[in-house]
């Protein structure tokens, strides 16, 4: 459903993601992982039509992405859940949620319809509707990002480092999601440090260092690397 073939990506004079490709089909988990400055988040940026791309293409059911405006982007169905969550603190549960809809659709009927879609996936959204959202905890924040974003219905979700800065136990409350989402029916492109965990739960994966892939390839055989296992796994 999406190919990204050789982008590259540019800040000023520095290069920022190079010959960058990679792909994911219907229906599946594909993790990309790296450290920080990889180039991770550059990526989902530039695939969303927030970062200009040098050259190369991003493709989406066969069509070009690269000149269309990320509003453009999203009615096509690819939404992004951002790294650090992005809600909205001094807006209630319920306004940050119709944010996720009143921008690109006006059809009230619908919006409460999915509201209330959120409400039974995450009961504690429900009983806090009218809560600022900036007073909630992690988790709580991460369910409300991930709510809003599925007010459009989209056909791929981005999630970008969703389980950063929370402790171990939010983490696994948050990859629960993720696959509750993913056996829904929703395809998802999983940018993530924690290896373990999306290693875990992902189809494919690519592992991105210096804004290259430097390896690419079925979970299974990313998990046996020893490359992979020396930079991930030893410290479990």
């Amino acid at each position: 459903m999406l190919e990204v073939n050789a982008i590259n990506v540019k800040y000023g004079k520095s290069i920022v993601l190079q010959d960058v490709s990679l792909s994911i089909q219907q229906g599946e988990i594909v993790t990309i992982l790296g450290p920080n400055g990889s180039g991770k988040t550059t990526l989902v940026r530039s695939i969303v039509g927030l970062t200009p791309i040098t050259s190369g293409e991003v493709n989406f059911f066969g069509q070009k992405l690269n000149h269309l405006k990320s509003h453009q982007i999203v009615a096509k169905g690819i939404v992004v859940v951002p790294e650090g969550r992005g809600i909205f603190p001094k807006l209630s549960v319920e306004d940050n949620l119709r944010t996720g809809y009143i921008f690109l659709e006006n059809d009230r009927d619908v919006m409460l319809e999915k509201i209330q879609d959120a409400y039974t996936r995450f009961p504690i959204l429900g009983q806090r509707r009218n809560q600022l959202a900036g007073t909630l905890s992690g988790g709580e924040q991460t369910m409300l990002a991930v709510s809003r974003a599925m007010m459009r219905k989209p056909k791929l979700l981005l999630m970008d480092e969703p389980s950063l800065g929370l402790s171990p136990k939010l983490v696994q409350q948050t990859f629960n999601i993720i696959q509750e989402l993913h056996q829904a029916g929703t395809s998802i492109l999983l940018i993530e440090q924690n290896a373990v965990k999306a290693l875990a739960i992902c189809d494919r994966g690519y592992i991105l260092q210096k804004g290259k892939v430097v390896l690419n390839g079925p979970k299974q055989l990313l998990i046996s690397d020893e490359r992979v296992h020396k930079a991930y796994f030893a410290m479990e």
